[in-house]
């Protein structure tokens, strides 16, 4: 089976690398400054589950061709355009993208543009960043990865996945239910990322404000009678475990979105806030909270460019 990665940041860097650690047959479309450092240091990931430091084979957009079993695409959502024609000359034949972009509105986009026969479901949960030098440096101890098909054509493709990932230590789960894990995740991530956001601050310095808790259990509520309307309610289990950890005390949790504003970086306001938003519109839910998180963010937005 030969893997294509597009981007060899945290995310695509992350579970790419286990694959090459599983000895998959891997490739990393990444630009020169990025392939130069891989070239010079290899892909080095630091983990609390096992390190790894490996050389990797990487390719440009100028000698990229068909081939390719698998695509795993692991782009920020403002760079999805980029992204997909940096992969369309890979395309060709049997092959399947798998996305792990936050959100859901990325699938409307790829199915345009490749057919959802080929655009597999898929969601992932890691904290990590690059450091300095551009190794991979894994927060904790969470590195779970979630996929399925959405038509039937991608099951060979995506049971190969599964069995490499086996012969790591990530979490992966091959699930007939990916576009639940997706919409789980999106509500989670829109909950946490409109409140960071909005208040500049990690959930436990809202939680030490008058209306914290309450701020925080208004806008999860709007999210999960988002989902429900749309027909994805989230599981009991997974609500109470999204509950816990936002109201934690003290909690250091925040949106990697709010480490992109602290960055002065673009976000993904739009893709994610935006679209729950439009969303909770359409199915006539009242979101005046998400509303307002969305317009802060487009307002830094607009001050950035």
């Amino acid at each position: 089976m030969k893997i294509l990665v597009l981007g060899a940041g945290a995310v695509g860097g992350y579970f790419g690398g286990r694959l090459t650690e599983a000895g998959a047959s891997v490739e990393f479309l990444v630009r020169d400054q990025r392939a130069a450092e891989l070239r010079q240091r290899g892909l080095e990931i630091i983990s609390p589950l096992g390190n790894f430091c490996g050389s990797v084979t990487t390719v440009s957009s100028a000698t990229l061709a068909p081939g390719y079993d698998l695509i795993i695409l692991a782009c920020k959502a403002h760079g999805l355009s980029a992204a997909t024609d940096a992969i369309g000359p890979a395309v060709a034949g049997h092959t399947i993208i798998l996305p792990l972009l936050n959100g859901l509105s990325h699938l409307d986009t790829l199915d345009a543009a490749f057919g959802i026969e080929r655009v597999a479901g898929g969601t992932c949960h890691l904290s990590a960043s690059l450091g300095a030098a551009g190794q991979i440096i894994h927060l904790n101890r969470l590195q779970q990865i979630t996929f399925g098909h959405r038509h039937g054509a991608q099951s060979a493709a995506l049971g190969k996945l599964r069995d490499i990932f086996g012969r790591t230590t990530v979490e992966a789960r091959y699930s007939e239910q990916a576009l639940q894990a997706m919409w789980e995740k999106f509500v989670f991530i829109t909950t946490l990322a409109a409140l960071t956001c909005l208040m500049r601050a990690s959930m436990g310095t809202l939680l030490r404000t008058t209306h914290g808790r309450m701020l925080t259990l208004e806008m999860l509520e709007t999210c999960r009678a988002t989902a429900e309307r749309a027909g994805f309610s989230p599981d009991p289990s997974h609500l109470d475990a999204m509950t816990a950890s936002m109201l934690a005390d003290d909690s250091p949790l925040k949106a990697s979105m709010l480490r992109d504003i602290e960055q002065g970086h673009a976000t993904e306001a739009e893709h994610i806030l935006g679209h729950m938003c439009r969303l909770a519109i359409h199915h006539g839910i009242d979101c005046p909270l998400l509303q307002a998180a969305l317009s802060h963010l487009q307002a830094y937005e607009a001050q950035r460019q």
